[in-house]
């Protein structure tokens, strides 16, 4: 059994620090990390993909523009943003990348914060059983789900599952923080 940490949306790695006070955190576990918009310098035990986790392999737009608190980047045009720019950027198709590289005896946390990309990637996974080999996920919702009835249902399928733990990532950052 492998110890695997997955987490989309790496961005400046703040979710791996927050993982590393959770008791789940062992320090032999294997970091795959998904960012579109930035490259990272080689560490030990880290796996960096400058891709957008995605529901297929090839290039999707991505969005970056500023907003009156950072940056506001994605997959979707977000309606708070300012000087909005797009550009194409390599994106994967996280559950077949999952299917192809892990197995039901690895132990996977995965932390996602895709910018509202999480409805269709969690549903592929949901459809096409990805799901089965994460253990627990920290998932952010975005305002682009907050009222849609597909994403609500996805979110209660994986509550319901009993292999597995989903944790809101908003409330989990904010319980580390405050510490």
């Amino acid at each position: 059994m492998r110890n695997i940490y997955i987490d989309c949306g790496f961005l400046n790695g703040k979710g791996y620090n927050l993982f590393q006070a959770t008791k789940e955190y062992k320090p032999d576990f294997l970091v795959y990390a998904f960012e579109p918009a930035r490259e990272y310098p080689p560490k030990e035990g880290f796996t960096y993909f400058k891709k957008a986790a995605w529901i297929y392999d090839g290039e999707i737009d991505f969005h970056t523009s500023s907003r009156r608190r950072g940056q506001a980047n994605g997959l979707f045009v977000n309606p708070n943003a300012r000087k909005e720019t797009i550009f194409k950027v390599p994106c994967i198709d996280f559950s077949k990348w999952l299917l192809e590289t892990f197995t039901k005896d690895d132990y996977i946390v995965l932390k996602m914060d895709i910018e509202g990309a999480e409805k269709e990637v969690l549903g592929k996974m949901v459809k096409d059983g990805s799901i089965d080999l994460i253990k627990i996920a920290y998932i952010e919702p975005h305002r682009r789900v907050d009222n849609d009835q597909e994403y609500k249902d996805i979110v209660n399928f994986l509550a319901s599952k009993k292999d597995f733990s989903h944790r809101n990532a908003i409330e989990w950052s904010y319980k580390q923080y405050r510490k």
